[in-house]
């Protein structure tokens, strides 16, 4: 392996196995959330996903794709953690055995860590399996000695990440990458092509580690000698989305009880016990109880976030590093190489953040609001319509321009559905109404959550209408939403053990 692009390859190469692993964890909890939906689908309830997308959830290529999610965070942090620790041991310490002793002990309290809220096997076999592939490679292809001018090198990447890294954090708030989608991504066919991989891919993975609360549909088990009191159960749980299936699907939430004394289990066998009268009045608390309980992903979740804001980064940074590279091989130094594809990327790094300083949201005026929204610019009417959303100005007020409905740029469109959730008037629907077919199905999702804050319960029968004829599982998550905002429940028969 050639000195310039091993850390590369051993990035591939870990997350690489992440892939894998995850392809298989995302297929079988695919068949789960498959055989839940059919069984509630069976039983007279709406679902989500529909019948659109029920038949991916038994296909590979679905797993495969989302398995990209974690393969891109996950897996690049935890290889890339695991490719510094190899990088100190064999350069800083010349293999000295006595520096692995921290390393090792953070290890297993990474595994300890994994495993807090009960045995994932799942987590554990990828913070097993990735790191071990990952050491073994080093130690395969990672010179053990300081070459001439690696120092500086190294030094020059160092540099180059904190400059880039200065020049975001600024940026790096809760509209971080909202902002990146709006600006970076959307405006060209290669950004165009990620977002709708992203929001075509996204809801696969992220059923594997949700809480319990976090699920959108969920089957419920209800054992009750009261017919009174099993009716008073499917009712409360049902507006939470606890629904009752027979069968033998599992039961993500047992209820066995009576009147004085009731368990909550779910299938992972975690209870909690209250009564009815208790449970009737604080059934949010309690149903929030037995998900915090029961979660087990609760650090693989943060573990995540933390990839994918350092970790993706830092591989994006290495894969391009190791391109730009390999271009320039007319440059016989291999030092020389490494610092001018460390200079172009702190370019690209740094240029691309310039488009996301500008005035917050939240100090402009309604009369700047105006006057960005009527400019033809549509980065302006794009940051004027976020500003009407983040302060609950109805667009409405301010005479907003209908055509903007048909601007060719999707944040406008995109913000100015989110903008209209802030009306009451009968016009705001009317254009919501329009914007729920629009064919980006960003704009679509923002439309059912504008049509969820500012409608009626006559437009929740309109939503209901809509939602078999869905074909994008976001979207189909956001017209739920939506239902559930205006107060739509799930219909129960009057006889649940017949379920």
């Amino acid at each position: 392996m050639k000195r310039p692009t091993y850390p590369a390859a051993v990035l591939a190469a870990g997350m690489a196995a992440t892939h894998l692993l995850f392809t298989f964890f995302i297929y079988r909890s695919d068949l789960a959330l498959h055989a839940k939906i059919i069984a509630l689908k069976s039983a007279g309830f709406l679902v989500v996903p529909n019948d659109h997308i029920l038949p991916t959830l038994t296909q590979v290529f679905p797993a495969f794709c989302g398995a990209l999610f974690f393969s891109l965070t996950l897996g690049a942090g935890l290889t890339l953690l695991t490719f510094i620790v190899m990088w100190a041991y064999r350069r800083l310490f010349a293999d000295n055995p006595l520096f692995l002793i921290f390393p090792a002990f953070f290890w297993i309290g990474l595994l300890l860590a994994v495993n807090a809220g009960g045995w994932n096997p799942a987590a554990t076999a990828v913070f097993v399996i990735v790191p071990s592939i990952v050491i073994y490679l080093c130690r395969r292809w990672m010179p053990p000695r300081k070459m001439p001018r690696d120092a500086y090198a190294w030094i020059t990447h160092v540099a180059v990440i904190l400059i880039v890294a200065l020049a975001w954090v600024p940026r790096l708030d809760g509209n971080v990458f909202i902002n990146v989608r709006d600006y970076l991504l959307l405006e060209n066919t290669a950004g165009q092509a990620v977002n709708s991989f992203y929001y075509q891919y996204t809801l696969y993975p992220a059923e594997l580690f949700k809480t319990l609360d976090q699920k959108l549909l969920k089957t419920a088990c209800i054992q009750a000698d009261d017919p009174d009191i099993s009716q008073k159960l499917l009712n409360e749980l049902a507006v939470y989305d606890f629904l009752p299936v027979s069968g033998t699907v599992p039961c993500d939430l047992k209820v066995i009880g009576d009147e004085k004394r009731l368990v909550m289990t779910n299938e992972r066998g975690v209870s909690v016990e209250t009564d009815l009268a208790t449970f009737l009045s604080e059934s949010k608390n309690a149903l929030r109880e037995i998900s915090e309980a029961s979660d087990r992903n609760s650090f693989l979740r943060s573990f995540t976030f933390f990839s994918l804001v350092v970790g993706f980064p830092l591989s994006l940074y290495v894969f391009v590093h190791a391109l730009f590279s390999a271009f320039l091989f007319l440059i016989p130094p291999v030092f020389l190489r490494s610092v001018i594809a460390s200079l172009i990327l702190m370019g690209i790094g740094v240029g691309a953040v310039i488009p996301l300083y500008g005035t917050p949201a939240e100090t402009l005026t309604p009369a700047e609001i105006r006057e960005k929204v009527a400019v033809s610019d549509w980065r302006a009417q794009r940051d004027g319509l976020k500003a009407m959303a983040d302060q609950g100005i109805d667009p409405m007020r301010l005479a907003i321009d209908p055509r903007l409905m048909e601007s060719a740029h999707v944040p406008v469109r995109y913000w100015l559905a989110n903008s209209l959730g802030n009306s009451r008037s009968m016009e705001a629907r009317r254009m919501l109404a329009r914007l729920v077919d629009d064919p980006h199905p960003n704009v679509a999702c923002m439309a059912y959550y504008g049509l969820g804050r500012s409608g009626s319960a006559r437009t929740a029968e309109e939503i209901r209408d809509r939602m078999d004829a869905i074909s994008h599982w976001y979207v189909q998550w956001y017209a739920y939403k939506a239902l559930k905002k205006l107060g739509w429940t799930q219909h129960l028969s009057d006889t649940p053990a017949d379920r």
